[in-house]
């Protein structure tokens, strides 16, 4: 028995930029999805993954591996049959030219595509030790996949901004330029804070940088937190 379905429709993709490493939770939403077991997301015209059954306006797919670029995205009801819109197709293809020109320049509107960028990890941390207190502004550069994307980041719908995560405490990133970013180390929690500042220990953490919120990368060297210099009388 051949089954018709009614024509699947995309409205929104979110987030539109992951990295090239895959594995970035992806929220379809659009109207007439159905829960068939074999309904797919699309990334480009041949990368088809496996999508998780939300509702009939819902799906979430995990981004798979791909090369740099910008792809169109569509849905697929058999995991056979997908033709992206061809103001996808244009858009992505327009984007990844202008991206691999130059990262920082502006895109058009991402509409229905997703973006595959380069792990943003930097070889470079500065300072890499600060107080237990937190506070330190950490430069971090030399970002071993190029410089960052300022151009998608920016022309996201809501513009995406450089994400820190330090010991799991997340923030902002401040003075993002496609060299480096800065960003400023958290208090440690209070009991590693009693044994740094009392037991002198030292406590290295990783540094974290994301592009998108969701898909955080480490810096090649870590953070060490360290108890306060202590003056003794003379």
């Amino acid at each position: 028995v051949f089954v018709y379905h009614p024509h699947p429709s995309l409205l929104r993709v979110a987030p539109t930029v992951g990295t090239t490493l895959g594995g970035t939770p992806v929220l379809l939403l659009g109207a007439n999805f159905t829960g068939v077991p074999a309904i797919a997301c699309a990334f480009g015209r041949t990368a088809l993954v496996g999508a998780i059954y939300v509702n009939s306006s819902m799906l979430v797919c995990g981004s798979p591996p791909l090369p740099a670029g910008t792809y169109a995205v569509g849905v697929s009801i058999n995991g056979i049959d997908f033709e992206p819109e061809e103001d996808s197709v244009a858009r992505a293809s327009a984007i990844t030219a202008i991206v691999a020109t130059d990262p920082t320049a502006a895109v058009p509107a991402h509409g229905l595509t997703f973006s595959a960028v380069a792990p943003p990890q930097a070889a470079d941390v500065q300072p890499d030790t600060g107080p237990a207190a937190g506070g330190t502004a950490v430069v971090l550069s030399r970002f071993l996949n190029g410089r960052l994307p300022l151009g998608l980041l920016a022309s996201a719908q809501p513009p995406l901004r450089p994400l820190c995560r330090i010991n799991g405490v997340a923030a902002p990133a401040g003075n993002v330029t496609a060299e480096s970013v800065i960003c400023v180390t958290p208090p440690m929690p209070a009991a590693a804070m009693t044994a740094t500042l009392e037991g002198g220990v030292r406590t290295s953490v990783p540094i974290e940088l994301s592009l998108n919120g969701i898909d955080f990368i480490p810096a090649l060297p870590t953070f060490t937190y360290h108890g306060e210099p202590t003056l003794l009388p003379s």
